[in-house]
């Protein structure tokens, strides 16, 4: 809701075709994701954008920033 809201055109959008609410929620949780970050461990030696990750390293996942990578 709270993203409807701060998206008025959205929100009318959803007014005007209801049936479109299914596609709406979906797009929801991933935008505004109830999971922002999760833990791996590196199940073998790796290279993650130029920084090394040896195996069993433990990660962490920031999966709301990747929800809103500006470059997608």
């Amino acid at each position: 809701m709270k993203a409807l809201l701060e998206n008025p055109d959205q929100l009318q959008l959803l007014r005007e075709y209801p049936a479109m609410i299914k596609n709406a929620v979906e797009e929801m949780l991933r935008y505004d994701s109830p999971v922002v970050n999760s833990g791996r461990i590196a199940d073998r030696d790796i290279e993650i954008a130029g920084c090394p990750v040896n195996k069993g390293e433990p990660l962490n996942t920031f999966l709301a920033a990747a929800n809103r990578d500006p470059k997608i």
